[in-house]
């Protein structure tokens, strides 16, 4: 997979909780896969950069949750992203990576 430029959403947040929000998403028009929102710095909403399904991250000290760079321009989240059985990667420098 070659990679998706990430891209902030506002309200993305709002869509992550409720059923049916990725295709909502898809139909608005709005940006789908590579999606994302950071919420008061603690919680990192994306649309996975493969199927646009909706996720949330904790964002804070490993080892329990991801790390953010703090720039919604370039955004890099580590340790690795994975959404199961569709895509496993990494965001660096606001570009979603994947796997071979």
């Amino acid at each position: 997979m070659s990679s998706v430029r990430a891209a902030r959403v506002r309200g993305l947040a709002d869509l992550v909780a409720r059923p049916g929000a990725s295709l909502e998403l898809l139909q608005e028009g709005a940006p789908a896969a590579g999606s994302f929102e950071v919420v008061d710095g603690r919680s990192f909403c994306f649309a996975c950069p493969r199927c646009g399904a909706l996720a949330a991250l904790t964002l804070g000290a490993a080892p329990c949750a991801w790390f953010w760079n703090g720039s919604e321009a370039a955004p890099s989240l580590s340790p690795a992203l994975f959404h199961a059985g569709c895509w496993h990667g990494w965001l660096r420098g606001g570009y979603f990576e994947g796997t071979p």
